[in-house]
């Protein structure tokens, strides 16, 4: 089984690089101490984090290009904006 903890990591670094790495070093160690040798499940984004993403996009940002940054069809998107 491999270990998926550094690439999340490493998503995290990425998306927060003015958090210093002792920091993320820490985070790690915390992680692996409380939840080590388990398997961690992370669930897709729910309807209404879809739904905020979509409210906040730029007005240039069609159906498709928000389902590629989202990972859902641009059915589903045209689908959401109709909840807005």
């Amino acid at each position: 089984m491999a270990d998926d903890l550094p690439a999340i990591i490493a998503t995290a670094r990425e998306t927060a690089p003015e958090i210093p790495a002792e920091i993320w070093e820490a985070v790690e160690r915390a992680i692996r101490q409380q939840h080590g040798a388990s398997r961690a499940y992370i669930a897709r984004r729910s309807k209404g984090q879809h739904l905020h993403a979509i409210e906040n996009a730029d007005d240039d940002a069609d159906a498709e290009k928000l389902a590629r940054i989202l990972g859902i069809s641009p059915r589903r998107v045209r689908q959401l904006k109709e909840m807005i």
